[in-house]
C-alpha cells in the first residue's frame, strides 16, 4: 500500500493558509505503507478525512483546515486517549523517525 503527497498546506505568519506543491522533490515521492496499517488507514479515511481522491487527509472537528496553533492541544489529547504518559515526551516527528526506521529494517526505502 502506498500514498503520494501532491499538495501541502502552508500556514503563513499572518495566519493565512495556502495549498501548494510540497516544498521539495523528496516531499513528492511515493510513500510505502505496511500492509498491517491498511485497516487503520481505511478507518481514518472513513472517519476523519474529507471524501474523495482530492479530499484532505486531516480536517478539524468542524471540517476546517487544522492550524499550527491548535495542534499541540489536539496532539496532547490524542496521546492521552491512546494512554501514552506525559513523561514519555512524545512528539509527532518521533513517529516519523520510528516509522522510517521500521520501514528500513523491513527492507523498505
Amino acid at each position: 500500500m502506498g500514498l503520494r503527497v501532491r499538495r501541502a498546506t502552508a500556514e503563513m505568519e499572518d495566519g493565512s493558509q495556502h495549498d501548494d506543491d510540497p516544498k521539495s522533490r523528496a516531499g513528492k515521492r511515493p510513500i510505502s505503507l505496511p500492509q498491517a496499517l491498511r485497516a487503520d488507514i481505511k478507518l481514518h479515511l472513513e472517519r476523519y478525512a474529507q471524501p474523495g481522491a482530492t479530499g484532505r487527509l486531516f480536517v478539524g472537528p468542524q471540517g476546517g483546515i487544522p492550524r499550527r496553533r491548535n495542534f499541540n492541544r489536539v496532539w496532547k489529547k490524542a496521546l492521552k486517549d491512546a494512554g501514552i504518559p506525559n513523561d514519555m515526551d512524545l512528539h509527532l516527528h518521533d513517529l516519523r523517525y520510528t516509522g522510517s526506521t521500521w520501514s528500513a529494517r523491513s527492507g523498505g526505502p
